[in-house]
């Protein structure tokens, strides 16, 4: 949406690449132990507990973009 790229749009950019990393990070860590061939988790309320906090932190992680890129994409509100 810009000509030339600015300092903030690349920063934001950095930090959603470090953000998505991790998260799939996580994801692939929790794909794992759900699919062990031995229980890693003491109950299924457990599994749910850590996949219910990963979906959290997806939601929050994708809150934050949404609200930085309004900062930068123009909005009209009037029809």
């Amino acid at each position: 949406f810009y000509d030339d790229p600015h300092p903030e749009l690349d920063a934001m950019r950095r930090q959603a690449d470090r953000d998505h990393r991790l998260l799939l990070g996580r994801l692939d860590h929790l794909i794992g132990k759900l699919s062990a061939d031995n229980p890693v988790y003491e109950s299924w309320r457990e599994a749910e507990s850590e996949i219910s906090f990963w979906v959290d932190q997806l939601e929050q992680h994708e809150d934050q973009e949404a609200k930085s890129l309004s900062v930068l994409l123009p909005c009209s509100t009037e029809q």
